[in-house]
């Protein structure tokens, strides 16, 4: 190898970290009387990262193992509603899969509704 081309030792002489090992597959869904809902689409967050979704299609973040805060949520009208959160752990390989269901109602509360989203981990 010439001395140009790149290495994946890094310069103590260890292997350079390998891609992440892990991945968190979020499915969002809501009860489908909750038409308004059809207008929204929900947004996940992992860490600090956040992309948006579409409903009933699941959205794969590949992760490092380890814990790692997950948020699912939807803007509607300028607020975020139907709001879950909470920590998945994720070994090396493994693939947590996360069920996300808005709530029914979170769209006639307005912004101080107390209805909440809730996450399944399988």
């Amino acid at each position: 190898m010439r001395p140009e081309e790149s290495s994946p030792l890094d310069p103590s002489g260890a292997a350079a970290p390998s891609e992440p090992s892990g991945a968190i597959e979020i499915t969002a869904r809501f009860f489908p009387l909750a038409v308004v809902l059809h207008l929204c689409k929900p947004r996940f967050v992992v860490d600090s990262r956040e992309e948006q979704g579409r409903w009933r299609t699941p959205k794969t973040f590949s992760v490092a193992p380890g814990s790692h805060h997950v948020r699912v949520y939807y803007n509607y009208m300028g607020f975020d509603g139907g709001i879950a959160e909470g920590d998945v752990e994720v070994g090396s390989g493994d693939v947590k899969h996360i069920t996300y269901e808005a709530p029914a109602t979170a769209v006639f509360g307005g912004r101080n509704t107390r209805d909440r989203g809730h996450v399944k981990v399988t």
